[in-house]
């Protein structure tokens, strides 16, 4: 288990200067009980100027695997926790999941029709739930930068992409 929770320099070195896409695997105890396809991708989008490319690059795999292609992206969470526990301000969450609605929109300009997941919390914990609900079999994900939001700020720099990878219950391809 302790093994789920390490990257090792090498590889993250490789990911991070790594000039073509790299993949990941999921740790798992076992093996899975199933053969490995790909039926199903799941692309993360951190609406950063890397995301055309991300999504451009899962749209090719997903259509050369005849596979269903879903895009997601994690807004900054929209909880303030004060006395009386936490308060969430639908204001905020609407500016925030709009501008991501807006920016998703113009990305599948591309020529992709993908489903579209927008949700507001911890990339990590999100990601996977995405995954799941998706029945995807495939996470691709930009060169590191999960997150982004209108205010400028993003909620990781590479190492939310490495805990990306360490966390994911499903392979990860880093493009």
């Amino acid at each position: 288990m302790f093994y789920r929770f390490l990257l090792g320099s090498v590889a993250a070195k490789v990911l991070h200067d790594s000039d073509c896409s790299v993949w990941a695997d999921a740790y798992t105890e076992e093996a899975p009980a199933r053969e490995f396809a790909i039926r199903s991708v799941l692309c993360a989008v951190d609406l950063s100027h890397h995301s055309r490319n991300t999504v451009s690059r899962a749209a090719q795999i997903a259509a050369e695997f005849e596979a269903r292609l879903t895009l997601v992206h994690i807004t900054a969470g929209v909880e303030i926790y004060g006395p009386g526990g936490p308060r969430i301000f639908p204001k905020w969450k609407e500016e925030l999941v709009g501008y991501a609605a807006k920016e998703i929109a113009k990305l599948q300009q591309v020529g992709t029709k993908a489903e579209v997941i927008i949700d507001s919390g911890d990339v990590h914990h999100l990601l996977n739930r995405a995954a799941e609900q998706s029945k995807c079999d495939l996470l691709v994900i930009g060169h590191f930068v999960i997150g982004h939001f209108p205010s400028g700020g993003h909620l990781g720099t590479t190492h939310c992409g490495y805990g990306i990878i360490r966390e994911s219950h499903i392979p990860v391809l880093s493009v």
